[in-house]
């Protein structure tokens, strides 16, 4: 439905895994922009039911430019705790993960920005975290975007936080002219 998400699946052959990789390519436009404001459907609703659709298939991950502006917000729910009998009888009917707390990430870009919003509410609802600002063996702290009006972090990965530990590197190098 939207020309803005190509997806692309890694066989579980390639990356040495028990499970395929979806990955999704994202280019969201600004949300003021006419090309934004041309699709006849949310965006990050239509994002967010793929996702669910690919997580049944094997590990999510999305990378590029979503023009969302999420400064260092959370992307989990902070306090996601349910009472043990509560947790017992949801079982029953459905399985809930409990959000686990994760290290906060570091984000040069303090503004968030509508778009950021919609990011971070379709992290929390899909379980995808943003390894921008997170990542222990990288340079992943620095701008994605520098133009003629500022500097800010839109371009992410994203992805479970068990794909975490199997990136080797992840860098977002300086800018240059």
């Amino acid at each position: 439905m939207c020309d803005t998400i190509i997806w692309l699946k890694l066989d579980k052959c390639l990356l040495d895994s028990s499970e395929d990789l979806y990955l999704a390519c994202v280019y969201i436009p600004p949300s003021s922009s006419t090309f934004y404001q041309a699709y006849d459907c949310d965006i990050f609703s239509e994002l967010e039911n793929q996702i669910v659709k690919y997580l049944t298939f094997g590990k999510v991950m999305l990378i590029g430019d979503t023009n969302a502006r999420t400064a260092n917000a959370n992307d989990f729910i902070m306090y996601d705790i349910l009472h043990d009998d509560v947790l017992r009888d949801l079982s029953e009917v459905l399985f809930y993960g409990l959000d686990t707390r994760l290290q906060s990430r570091t984000n040069p870009d303090m503004v968030i920005n509508d778009l950021g919003n919609k990011l971070l509410s379709l992290c929390k609802s899909s379980g995808l975290r943003i390894l921008n600002g997170r990542h222990n063996l990288g340079i992943d702290k620095d701008y994605t975007f520098v133009g003629p009006r500022g500097m800010s972090v839109v371009d992410y990965v994203i992805t479970t936080p068990d794909v975490f530990s199997k990136i080797d590197q992840f860098i977002v190098a300086n800018f240059t002219m």
